[in-house]
């Protein structure tokens, strides 16, 4: 074995160790509230938004992405969103992805429609005047 890989190998676990040091340390400093995962993810999670907030600014992104924004019912439960209602298919996508960047959102339930396509139209049969006589 080189020198190299074991002096590395050595520096990763004297890294390791310190980190576990240093979690174990700052749980005993807090005392009964949790292990060092627990404050780690304590610190690295954000803070839960409140669903009549995440609604506000979902409605306010709304207006500025759909073209008729009544036309779509929001419904909102621990952060996830759903979306209902006829909407056009380009612009469908571009208020999925716009809702979906909204802070507090987790998740987008699309559940919009597309409007139904005009049924084509029968053609016309051209209209056939009977020729004019030479005698009028």
């Amino acid at each position: 074995m080189r020198l190299t890989s074991l002096l590395g190998r050595a520096l990763w676990f004297a890294a390791g160790t310190v980190a576990m040091l240093v979690l174990e340390a700052s749980s005993r400093h807090e005392g009964r509230r949790g292990s060092a995962a627990r404050l780690l993810l304590d610190r690295v999670r954000p803070a839960p938004v409140a669903d009549d907030t995440v609604e506000l600014r979902v409605r306010k992104k709304l207006g500025r992405v759909a073209r008729n924004p009544s036309a779509i019912a929001v419904a909102i439960a621990h952060g996830c969103v759903d979306l209902r209602g006829a909407v056009s298919t380009h612009e469908r996508a571009r208020i999925v992805r716009a809702i979906s960047k909204v802070s507090g959102v987790d998740a987008v339930l699309d559940l919009m429609t597309e409007p139904p396509a005009l049924p084509p139209r029968a053609p016309v049969a051209p209209l056939l005047l009977p020729a004019r006589s030479a005698l009028v």
